[in-house]
């Protein structure tokens, strides 16, 4: 709720704590991770402006990729992870994606048939 973010801002702690319920977990991304890994995606020779897209569960990886991604001027389309392969394909297409950065290999198997084709999806 609204009134639980302001709560936190303010200093009068987690309302979820209060509640007896577990708090949140919290995730570590290092400044040097994200740094790495926008390397490695200038390496792959994506341009400001290039199209990339991330179907990951919440997760680490995802909030890298995300400032990684904002780091090098790329625009980040991320999608839903139990969305159907058509809408997946579709979304690709339309947004002329260049890199896909997928949960497992279980989830390129699952999509790669309704991936064939796309001309602009190079990995």
């Amino acid at each position: 709720a609204p009134g639980d973010l302001l709560q936190r801002l303010d200093g009068r702690g987690d309302p979820a704590e209060e509640d007896g319920e577990a708090p949140p977990k919290r995730i570590t991304v290092s400044s040097g991770q994200v740094a790495q890994l926008a390397a490695s995606l200038r390496a792959l020779g994506v341009q400001p402006g290039d199209r990339v897209a991330i179907m990951l569960r919440n997760c680490p990886e995802w909030v890298m990729f995300d400032q990684a991604t904002m780091g090098c001027g790329l625009v980040n389309i991320p999608l839903y992870t139990e969305d159907r392969p058509e809408n997946i394909a579709y979304i690709l297409m339309d947004s002329a994606v260049r890199l896909l950065l997928l949960q497992d290999v279980g989830t390129w198997k699952r999509l790669a048939p309704a991936l064939n084709g796309l001309e602009d999806l190079e990995r």
